[in-house]
């Protein structure tokens, strides 16, 4: 008995990829462009055009931060109790502890950020 002789023939519009049964035998799968004119970006690409861009991504920005401002102040989630500083050293105190427990700062080339405050390891030491 024969093998299957039907393949996929692969089409090519604008951005999207359609696929159709052909039944003749294809050892590759082409892909063919529909003819879609280029867009002429010369125009695009003057100082008047760019000028226009930005100023509608800078009222993107405006509306955006005006949208934000209608929600209230949530101090809780700003000041918690037991820690003065950023988000980013809350983040990397607690990366930090967490890694010194299994032993990582216990190495010659690991240097903490923050070593004054770094727990006992839990783990027994690697050989």
């Amino acid at each position: 008995m024969e093998p299957n002789t039907a393949s996929i023939v692969y089409y090519c519009t604008g951005s999207r990829v359609i696929a159709s049964a052909s039944s003749s035998p294809s050892p590759s799968f082409p892909i063919r462009h529909s003819g879609k004119k280029r867009v002429d970006e010369s125009k695009t690409l003057t100082l008047d055009g760019i000028r226009n861009s930005l100023i509608r991504k800078e009222d993107s920005i405006i509306f955006s931060l005006l949208e934000r401002a209608q929600y209230s102040y949530n101090a809780d989630a700003f000041f918690t109790d037991g820690f003065n500083g950023s988000l980013v050293e809350f983040m990397v105190l607690q990366t930090e502890n967490l890694h010194a427990q299994v032993g990582r700062y216990k190495s010659p080339d690991e240097h903490a950020f923050f070593p004054e405050d770094l727990p006992e390891p839990m783990l027994p030491p690697l050989l």
